[in-house]
Protein backbone atom coordinates (compact mmCIF):
# COMPACT_ATOMS: atom_id res chain seq x y z
CA UNK A 1 0.00 0.00 0.00
CA UNK A 2 1.19 3.54 -0.76
CA UNK A 3 0.34 6.72 1.11
CA UNK A 4 0.77 9.82 -1.07
CA UNK A 5 0.72 13.16 0.72
CA UNK A 6 -0.05 16.09 -1.57
CA UNK A 7 1.54 19.48 -0.71
CA UNK A 8 -1.06 22.09 0.22
CA UNK A 9 -1.07 25.64 1.53
CA UNK A 10 -0.90 24.16 5.05
CA UNK A 11 2.36 22.38 4.21
CA UNK A 12 3.95 25.59 2.88
CA UNK A 13 6.82 26.71 5.13
CA UNK A 14 7.66 30.43 5.37
CA UNK A 15 11.24 31.66 5.78
CA UNK A 16 12.15 35.24 6.67
CA UNK A 17 15.25 36.63 4.93
CA UNK A 18 16.73 39.64 6.70
CA UNK A 19 18.44 41.08 3.61
CA UNK A 20 17.25 44.25 1.94
CA UNK A 21 16.66 43.65 -1.75
CA UNK A 22 14.37 45.01 -4.45
CA UNK A 23 11.38 42.85 -5.40
CA UNK A 24 13.03 41.19 -8.40
CA UNK A 25 16.20 40.41 -6.43
CA UNK A 26 14.10 38.99 -3.61
CA UNK A 27 12.19 36.82 -6.09
CA UNK A 28 15.45 35.47 -7.55
CA UNK A 29 16.87 34.77 -4.08
CA UNK A 30 13.75 32.88 -2.99
CA UNK A 31 13.70 30.81 -6.18
CA UNK A 32 17.35 29.90 -5.73
CA UNK A 33 17.29 29.11 -1.99
CA UNK A 34 13.67 28.05 -1.44
CA UNK A 35 10.68 27.79 -3.83
CA UNK A 36 9.47 31.38 -4.37
CA UNK A 37 8.45 34.62 -2.71
CA UNK A 38 5.63 34.13 -0.22
CA UNK A 39 2.16 33.39 -1.56
CA UNK A 40 -0.63 34.25 0.91
CA UNK A 41 -3.90 32.31 0.59
CA UNK A 42 -5.77 33.22 3.80
CA UNK A 43 -5.60 34.80 7.26
CA UNK A 44 -3.70 31.81 8.65
CA UNK A 45 -0.98 32.42 6.06
CA UNK A 46 -0.83 36.08 7.09
CA UNK A 47 -0.33 35.06 10.73
CA UNK A 48 2.32 32.49 9.82
CA UNK A 49 4.22 34.95 7.63
CA UNK A 50 4.24 37.54 10.41
CA UNK A 51 5.29 34.89 12.95
CA UNK A 52 8.55 34.12 11.14
CA UNK A 53 9.52 37.81 11.35
CA UNK A 54 9.02 38.00 15.14
CA UNK A 55 12.50 36.66 15.86
CA UNK A 56 13.98 39.93 14.55
CA UNK A 57 11.26 42.20 16.00
CA UNK A 58 10.44 43.52 12.54
CA UNK A 59 8.83 46.97 12.73
CA UNK A 60 8.71 47.67 9.01
CA UNK A 61 7.38 46.02 5.87
CA UNK A 62 8.66 43.08 3.86
CA UNK A 63 8.16 41.81 0.33
CA UNK A 64 5.63 39.11 -0.53
CA UNK A 65 5.10 37.53 -3.95
CA UNK A 66 2.21 39.65 -5.24
CA UNK A 67 2.85 42.00 -8.17
CA UNK A 68 1.10 43.83 -10.99
CA UNK A 69 2.60 42.46 -14.19
CA UNK A 70 2.87 43.66 -17.78
CA UNK A 71 3.13 40.82 -20.27
CA UNK A 72 3.34 40.42 -24.04
CA UNK A 73 0.97 38.00 -25.74
CA UNK A 74 3.96 36.25 -27.32
CA UNK A 75 6.37 36.73 -24.39
CA UNK A 76 7.24 33.02 -24.34
CA UNK A 77 9.33 33.66 -27.46
CA UNK A 78 11.48 36.40 -25.93
CA UNK A 79 13.68 36.98 -22.92
CA UNK A 80 12.74 39.51 -20.23
CA UNK A 81 15.39 41.94 -21.45
CA UNK A 82 13.72 41.96 -24.89
CA UNK A 83 10.24 42.81 -23.60
CA UNK A 84 10.92 45.77 -21.29
CA UNK A 85 10.64 48.49 -23.95
CA UNK A 86 7.75 50.95 -23.43
CA UNK A 87 6.71 54.17 -25.21
CA UNK A 88 3.80 55.57 -23.19
CA UNK A 89 1.85 58.73 -23.96
CA UNK A 90 1.93 61.40 -21.27
CA UNK A 91 -0.05 60.30 -18.16
CA UNK A 92 -0.20 56.74 -19.43
CA UNK A 93 -0.76 54.04 -18.34
CA UNK A 94 -3.78 54.80 -16.15
CA UNK A 95 -3.28 52.86 -12.90
CA UNK A 96 -6.36 51.42 -11.24
CA UNK A 97 -8.57 52.16 -14.25
CA UNK A 98 -9.17 48.55 -15.29
CA UNK A 99 -7.68 49.41 -18.68
CA UNK A 100 -5.45 46.37 -18.99
CA UNK A 101 -4.81 46.15 -22.74
CA UNK A 102 -2.61 48.39 -24.87
CA UNK A 103 -3.10 50.32 -28.10
CA UNK A 104 -0.41 51.94 -30.22
CA UNK A 105 -0.88 55.17 -32.20
CA UNK A 106 0.51 56.30 -35.52
CA UNK A 107 2.60 58.87 -33.61
CA UNK A 108 4.51 55.92 -32.07
CA UNK A 109 3.05 56.35 -28.56
CA UNK A 110 1.03 53.89 -26.48
CA UNK A 111 -1.96 54.03 -24.14
CA UNK A 112 -3.98 51.55 -22.08
CA UNK A 113 -7.62 50.80 -22.88
CA UNK A 114 -10.44 48.54 -21.73
CA UNK A 115 -9.84 45.13 -23.29
CA UNK A 116 -13.53 44.81 -24.22
CA UNK A 117 -13.45 47.77 -26.62
CA UNK A 118 -13.37 46.81 -30.30
CA UNK A 119 -10.45 48.17 -32.29
CA UNK A 120 -8.17 47.35 -35.21
CA UNK A 121 -5.17 45.25 -34.28
CA UNK A 122 -1.63 44.47 -35.38
CA UNK A 123 -0.40 40.91 -35.95
CA UNK A 124 2.99 39.54 -36.87
CA UNK A 125 3.85 36.49 -38.98
CA UNK A 126 7.19 34.77 -38.55
CA UNK A 127 7.38 33.24 -42.00
CA UNK A 128 5.62 35.81 -44.17
CA UNK A 129 7.27 38.33 -46.49
CA UNK A 130 5.15 41.04 -44.86
CA UNK A 131 6.06 40.37 -41.22
CA UNK A 132 3.66 42.92 -39.67
CA UNK A 133 -0.02 42.93 -40.61
CA UNK A 134 -2.64 45.58 -39.85
CA UNK A 135 -6.11 44.06 -39.51
CA UNK A 136 -8.81 46.68 -40.08
CA UNK A 137 -11.59 44.65 -38.45
CA UNK A 138 -12.67 46.01 -35.05
CA UNK A 139 -12.31 43.34 -32.38
CA UNK A 140 -11.74 43.11 -28.64
CA UNK A 141 -8.15 42.51 -27.53
CA UNK A 142 -8.74 38.80 -26.85
CA UNK A 143 -10.57 38.28 -30.16
CA UNK A 144 -7.77 40.06 -31.98
CA UNK A 145 -5.29 37.78 -30.24
CA UNK A 146 -7.24 34.70 -31.35
CA UNK A 147 -7.39 36.00 -34.93
CA UNK A 148 -3.64 36.65 -35.02
CA UNK A 149 -2.84 33.22 -33.58
CA UNK A 150 -5.13 31.48 -36.06
CA UNK A 151 -4.10 33.25 -39.26
CA UNK A 152 -0.62 34.55 -38.43
CA UNK A 153 1.60 34.06 -35.36
CA UNK A 154 0.38 36.42 -32.63
CA UNK A 155 -0.31 40.03 -31.73
CA UNK A 156 2.82 42.10 -32.25
CA UNK A 157 5.57 42.40 -29.65
CA UNK A 158 7.57 45.65 -29.77
CA UNK A 159 11.06 45.21 -28.33
CA UNK A 160 12.83 48.46 -29.23
CA UNK A 161 12.45 51.88 -30.85
CA UNK A 162 13.25 50.55 -34.32
CA UNK A 163 10.44 47.99 -34.16
CA UNK A 164 8.13 50.60 -32.66
CA UNK A 165 8.75 52.94 -35.60
CA UNK A 166 8.26 50.15 -38.13
CA UNK A 167 5.07 48.72 -36.59
CA UNK A 168 3.40 52.02 -35.71
CA UNK A 169 4.28 53.18 -39.22
CA UNK A 170 1.39 51.01 -40.40
CA UNK A 171 -0.95 53.55 -38.74
CA UNK A 172 -1.70 57.10 -39.80
CA UNK A 173 -0.75 60.11 -37.69
CA UNK A 174 -4.39 61.25 -37.50
CA UNK A 175 -5.06 59.43 -34.24
CA UNK A 176 -5.41 56.00 -35.81
CA UNK A 177 -4.60 53.30 -33.27
CA UNK A 178 -4.71 49.53 -32.90
CA UNK A 179 -4.20 46.76 -30.36
CA UNK A 180 -0.69 45.45 -29.77
CA UNK A 181 0.27 42.39 -27.71
CA UNK A 182 1.02 44.11 -24.40
CA UNK A 183 -1.47 43.56 -21.57
CA UNK A 184 -1.57 43.76 -17.81
CA UNK A 185 -2.21 40.80 -15.50
CA UNK A 186 -3.17 42.69 -12.32
CA UNK A 187 -2.02 41.41 -8.94
CA UNK A 188 -0.72 37.94 -9.65
CA UNK A 189 1.51 35.82 -7.43
CA UNK A 190 5.13 35.12 -8.30
CA UNK A 191 4.48 31.35 -8.38
CA UNK A 192 1.48 31.89 -10.75
CA UNK A 193 -1.01 30.70 -8.14
CA UNK A 194 -4.43 32.33 -8.27
CA UNK A 195 -6.67 33.06 -5.29
CA UNK A 196 -9.19 35.71 -4.35
CA UNK A 197 -7.76 36.49 -0.91
CA UNK A 198 -6.36 39.97 -0.25
CA UNK A 199 -5.55 42.08 2.80
CA UNK A 200 -4.98 45.60 1.51
CA UNK A 201 -4.33 48.44 3.91
CA UNK A 202 -6.68 51.45 3.91
CA UNK A 203 -6.79 53.17 0.49
CA UNK A 204 -4.62 50.46 -1.06
CA UNK A 205 -3.68 49.69 -3.73
CA UNK A 206 -3.46 53.33 -4.76
CA UNK A 207 -0.92 53.28 -7.61
CA UNK A 208 0.13 56.75 -6.49
CA UNK A 209 3.09 56.39 -8.81
CA UNK A 210 3.07 54.38 -12.03
CA UNK A 211 5.89 52.13 -10.85
CA UNK A 212 4.05 50.87 -7.75
CA UNK A 213 3.59 47.38 -9.12
CA UNK A 214 4.91 45.26 -6.23
CA UNK A 215 3.41 44.43 -2.86
CA UNK A 216 4.87 44.50 0.63
CA UNK A 217 3.29 43.41 3.90
CA UNK A 218 3.38 45.65 6.96
CA UNK A 219 4.15 44.22 10.39
CA UNK A 220 0.39 44.28 11.13
CA UNK A 221 -0.32 42.01 8.15
CA UNK A 222 -1.81 44.70 5.88
CA UNK A 223 -0.60 45.01 2.26
CA UNK A 224 0.61 48.09 0.37
CA UNK A 225 1.66 48.59 -3.23
CA UNK A 226 5.06 50.17 -3.63
CA UNK A 227 7.81 50.71 -6.15
CA UNK A 228 9.53 47.46 -7.08
CA UNK A 229 12.94 49.14 -6.76
CA UNK A 230 12.47 49.75 -3.00
CA UNK A 231 14.69 47.60 -0.81
CA UNK A 232 13.03 45.54 1.92
CA UNK A 233 13.64 42.23 3.67
CA UNK A 234 11.32 39.49 2.43
CA UNK A 235 9.57 36.21 3.17
CA UNK A 236 10.06 33.14 0.98
CA UNK A 237 8.23 29.84 1.08
CA UNK A 238 9.20 26.23 0.56
CA UNK A 239 6.98 23.17 0.27
CA UNK A 240 8.60 20.05 1.77
CA UNK A 241 9.18 17.44 -0.88
CA UNK A 242 7.22 14.22 -0.62
CA UNK A 243 8.81 10.91 0.31
CA UNK A 244 7.67 7.32 -0.17
CA UNK A 245 7.00 5.00 2.74
CA UNK A 246 6.08 1.34 2.20
CA UNK A 247 4.36 -0.72 4.90
CA UNK A 248 2.57 -4.05 5.06
CA UNK A 249 -0.98 -4.70 6.13
CA UNK A 250 -2.48 -7.99 7.18
CA UNK A 251 -6.03 -8.83 6.11
CA UNK A 252 -8.05 -11.44 7.99
CA UNK A 253 -10.43 -13.10 5.57
CA UNK A 254 -13.97 -14.04 6.46
CA UNK A 255 -15.61 -16.52 4.13
CA UNK A 256 -15.17 -16.27 0.39
CA UNK A 257 -13.55 -12.88 -0.28
CA UNK A 258 -12.03 -11.72 -3.55
CA UNK A 259 -9.19 -9.34 -2.69
CA UNK A 260 -8.90 -8.40 -6.37
CA UNK A 261 -12.33 -6.73 -6.23
CA UNK A 262 -11.64 -2.97 -6.82
CA UNK A 263 -14.56 -1.94 -4.59
CA UNK A 264 -13.27 -4.06 -1.72
CA UNK A 265 -9.77 -2.69 -2.17
CA UNK A 266 -11.08 0.89 -2.04
CA UNK A 267 -13.16 0.14 1.08
CA UNK A 268 -10.11 -1.28 2.83
CA UNK A 269 -8.05 1.79 1.91
CA UNK A 270 -10.70 4.05 3.44
CA UNK A 271 -10.70 2.03 6.66
CA UNK A 272 -6.92 2.28 6.90
CA UNK A 273 -7.04 6.04 6.32
CA UNK A 274 -9.70 6.51 9.01
CA UNK A 275 -7.57 4.52 11.43
CA UNK A 276 -4.51 6.66 10.64
CA UNK A 277 -6.50 9.87 11.11
CA UNK A 278 -7.84 8.65 14.45
CA UNK A 279 -4.22 8.37 15.61
CA UNK A 280 -3.55 12.02 14.77
CA UNK A 281 -1.91 11.57 11.37
CA UNK A 282 -2.44 14.37 8.82
CA UNK A 283 -5.33 13.96 6.40
CA UNK A 284 -3.50 15.40 3.37
CA UNK A 285 -2.57 12.11 1.78
CA UNK A 286 -4.02 9.35 -0.37
CA UNK A 287 -3.52 5.62 -0.09
CA UNK A 288 -3.06 3.04 -2.79
CA UNK A 289 -2.14 -0.60 -2.97
CA UNK A 290 1.32 -1.44 -4.23
CA UNK A 291 1.60 -3.98 -7.02
CA UNK A 292 4.29 -6.58 -6.23
CA UNK A 293 7.00 -7.61 -8.73
CA UNK A 294 4.97 -10.72 -9.59
CA UNK A 295 2.00 -8.52 -10.52
CA UNK A 296 -0.05 -9.36 -7.41
CA UNK A 297 -1.15 -7.10 -4.60
CA UNK A 298 -1.73 -9.78 -1.94
CA UNK A 299 -0.07 -13.06 -0.97
CA UNK A 300 -2.04 -15.64 1.00
CA UNK A 301 -0.38 -17.29 3.97
CA UNK A 302 -0.68 -21.06 3.79
CA UNK A 303 -0.84 -21.72 7.52
CA UNK A 304 -3.64 -19.22 8.21
CA UNK A 305 -6.53 -17.59 6.38
CA UNK A 306 -4.71 -14.30 6.29
CA UNK A 307 -3.35 -12.27 3.40
CA UNK A 308 -0.62 -9.67 3.44
CA UNK A 309 0.01 -6.82 1.08
CA UNK A 310 2.59 -4.05 0.89
CA UNK A 311 1.57 -0.49 1.39
CA UNK A 312 3.63 2.55 0.38
CA UNK A 313 3.45 5.80 2.34
CA UNK A 314 4.44 8.82 0.24
CA UNK A 315 4.50 11.89 2.42
CA UNK A 316 6.40 15.01 3.37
Amino acid sequence: MERIQTPTALSREYHYVNLKKNWTEAQSYCREKFDDLATIDNEDDVDRAIHVTKSVNLQNRFWIGLHDRWKWSSSDHYGDEETSFRNWKTSEPSPGSGQNCIIAYGNRQWADELCSVKKWFLCYHNDAHEKYIKVEIPMTWSDGQKHCRRWHTDLVTIRNQEENDQICGLLDYDGTHAWIGLHRTPWTWSDKRTNAFSKWDLNQPNHSRLNQRCVAMNSDGKWVDTGCAARYPFVCYKVPRKTVEVFKVQVILGGSVDLNDPMLQEAMLQQVKMKMNSHGMQEYFTLRWKIQPDGKMFHKRKEEKKSTGDCEDESN
